[in-house]
């Protein structure tokens, strides 16, 4: 049973979506709607961007507390309180709060939104926050292998995301259904 490089590189793949569902939330739905959250796994670009935000947080941290420190100690209190280098956010917790905002799909929300709904998740619906992220850390290199390479043995998560050719609504609001296209091969 071989690898066959050839048939992996010509397979379009397109992200996975999923949805979870939040009963705990169910309060801030409309009425009758099921409270259920839509999200998408990352791509290797911005998995990689999350993972590089983590270490900036951390280098970032150091230099304030050295700065801190030294002379200007309330001004890089300061600064690092503004930043939010100060508070006792995990590696793991800094790292689920940014890629929620990448991830999410529905409700559909600005970026500044979706940030603001992700900390407010994890300081009062922890068990809901963490149920949404590690989905959306599950679809995370699972794309859709179409018909080319199924196997059968993992089940599609959700439909396909559309191509970034689709136009989204035009409310303003960051479409995250319309802003990925397929992984395709790149020509050498």
């Amino acid at each position: 049973m071989a690898f066959d490089a050839k048939k992996f590189l010509t397979t379009p793949f397109v992200l996975r979506t999923g949805s979870v569902d939040v009963p705990e939330l169910a309060g801030m739905f409309d009425d009758g709607e099921k409270p259920v959250f839509k999200v998408r796994g990352l791509d290797g670009k911005e998995w990689g961007l999350a993972k590089e935000a983590i270490r900036k947080r951390r280098d970032m941290a150091a230099i304030f507390q050295k700065m801190a420190s030294g002379n200007g100690g309330e001004i890089a209190e300061a600064v690092a309180d503004s930043l939010g280098l100060n508070d006792t956010t995990a590696a793991e917790d800094a790292l689920r709060l940014t890629i929620f905002p990448i991830g999410l799909v529905e409700p559909e929300l600005t970026e500044t939104e979706a940030i603001d709904l992700s900390k407010k998740l994890l300081r009062h619906f922890p068990t809901a926050f963490e149920r949404i992220t590690t989905k959306i850390s599950e679809l995370t290199g699972t794309s859709d292998q179409g018909e080319a390479c199924g196997s059968g043995k993992t089940p599609k998560s959700g439909p396909p995301l559309q191509s970034a050719t689709k136009k989204g609504p035009s409310s303003g609001k960051r479409s995250r259904k319309s802003s990925h296209k397929a992984i395709a091969p790149t020509p050498n």
